[in-house]
């Protein structure tokens, strides 16, 4: 399938070509468990290492969305039926426009709003009768610095 890898510690977007399978898309991101942002309307997603900020120490922002986003990203179309399938991007300098290469630094300023905003957007919801569960992007990664990965 014809994708895009972002390559944050390259600091560049390049176009690949993925085999079908979801190892195949497990390979490209970190090997665990992946998490998608969507990008567009015509079904492309970034797959991202969902236990990125654990162990991820290149960063991107992406247009748009708060979250520092850590480790490469994959992008890759999406289909009605949710099946992955080529993405409809045809050029990197589109993709590289979405995307800002940040800083750890820049990635937990980047947390610690975020987290601001859920926990602002929890607070609206409180009584809805939903219990909300909020994993604080920055606490991740401020206790990064107690772990052996360098940041």
């Amino acid at each position: 399938m014809r994708a895009f890898l972002i390559d944050p510690e390259e600091e560049v977007v390049i176009e690949i070509d993925v085999e079908p399978g979801l190892r195949n898309i497990y390979d490209q991101v970190g090997g665990g468990p992946i998490d998608i942002v969507r990008l567009n309307d015509t079904g492309d997603v970034i797959y991202i290492d969902d236990n990125g900020l654990y162990r991820q120490n290149h960063f991107f922002a992406l247009r748009d969305f708060l979250h520092p986003i850590a480790g490469p990203g994959l992008v890759l179309g999406t289909d009605s039926e949710g099946d992955t399938t080529d993405t409809t991007f045809t050029d990197s300098t589109v993709i590289a426009d979405l995307i800002t290469w940040i800083t750890p630094e820049e990635a937990l300023t980047r947390a610690r709003e975020a987290d601001r905003q859920t926990e602002e957007a929890i607070a609206a919801q409180q009584g809805d009768g939903w219990a909300h569960v909020h994993i604080s992007s920055a606490e991740i990664l401020e206790s990064r610095e107690y772990t052996n990965d360098p940041f």
